[in-house]
């Protein structure tokens, strides 16, 4: 009995001394598939971090920049009020003019109906921005992540969200964007439509690319890559 069961645990050895040792070629790969099953159970390594190199706002940056939203909000909200009353007389059917006191009551002149609405589409406009900059004053300046760079963007953006509000109230008059050019003028819509172009400034210039890809089509550098030969090549 004990001799039978010896017998195939014999055979067993024998067998694998008999077997050839596995080649070069075996071992590599069995190298290579332990190595890349370790390597998958190891977690992804992190990425480095992005260094980039901004200057922080001083003090009297953040004051200046801080005060000059806070003194440009005020400013323009006075002066809409001001402009309102001639607004809503220039929407009456027949329009008519009204006397407007500007800059609290330095200047009284009287503003043609079309001149008023462009105006308060400009004030419209450029509040609106400046809501978007103050919101972005509040957010880094919490975040202490104010820097030298960005105190230009707060000044060119009420000029960019005035000159963005007035194109769109262009286009709108034109019947570019689907409305009736004979229909009157709702004062308000037109106040909240350039609000809102001049808080969201990248939505409306996507939406006037549209409009001028649907008139003149698409240029050409956007739909064919540009192919730019090197001159030194010979």
């Amino acid at each position: 009995m004990a001799d039978e069961a010896a017998a195939p645990a014999a055979n067993g050895a024998l067998k694998q001394l008999v077997e050839p040792p596995p080649s070069p070629v075996e071992l590599a790969e069995a190298i290579t598939a332990s190595a890349a099953d370790a390597a998958a159970a190891l977690p992804p390594p992190e990425a480095p971090p992005v260094i980039v190199d901004k200057q922080p706002m001083g003090h009297r940056q953040r004051h200046a920049v801080g005060g000059s939203l806070v003194a440009s909000t005020a400013l323009l909200m006075t002066q809409l009020l001001a402009i309102w009353p001639a607004v809503s007389a220039g929407a009456l059917d027949p329009p008519k003019k009204r006397l407007t006191p500007l800059l609290f009551g330095a200047i009284d002149i009287t503003i043609d109906p079309e001149v008023v609405l462009i105006a308060m589409v400009m004030l419209v406009g450029a509040l609106g921005a400046l809501v978007g900059g103050c919101r972005r004053f509040i957010y880094f300046s919490a975040r202490d992540e104010l820097t030298r760079r960005d105190e230009w963007s707060y000044l060119m953006r009420p000029l960019q969200g005035a000159a963005l509000a007035l194109i769109v109230y262009f286009t709108l008059r034109g019947g570019y964007l689907g409305q009736d050019q004979t229909a009157p003028v709702n004062p308000y819509g037109v106040a909240a439509l350039s609000a809102l172009v001049g808080l969201f400034t990248r939505h409306a210039v996507n939406k006037l690319t549209d409009v001028f890809d649907t008139l003149f089509g698409q240029p050409k550098e956007d739909i064919e890559p540009m192919h730019v030969r090197d001159g030194s090549a010979g």
